[in-house]
């Protein structure tokens, strides 16, 4: 089966018919190593490609995805803090009213 592989193989590259065997010529030998070769170079490259390009790119994605929980973060920070501020200033208030109360019930 694997000669019937190469065989059709050559047959449908070299254009040598499928009725008739395929010459191995060394022409033809040098074209199929060559065509081997540079299937696995190219292979190879896309695999260092993908090695060195996809490390940065797998950084920058997770820097993006930690710098968006970093500013959900702080936008929970702020509007607790804002929350917080809002409590603070009406027990201000209240404080004042009840000191003025105070006042007003201490000298009448």
């Amino acid at each position: 089966p694997i000669d019937q592989s190469i065989d059709h193989l050559a047959n449908g590259i070299f254009g040598m018919g499928t009725r008739r065997r395929a010459r191995w010529t060394t022409a033809t030998v040098m074209a199929c190593a060559m065509m081997v070769m540079a299937t696995v170079t190219v292979g190879g490259a896309r695999a260092q490609t993908c090695e060195a390009g996809c490390a940065p790119e797998r950084e920058a994605r997770d820097a993006a995805r930690r710098s968006a929980t970093l500013a959900r973060e702080r936008d929970a920070i702020k509007s607790d803090y804002d929350g917080l501020t809002k409590d603070l200033e009406r027990v201000r208030r209240e404080a004042k009213e009840a000191v003025r109360a105070a006042t007003a019930r201490a000298t009448a």
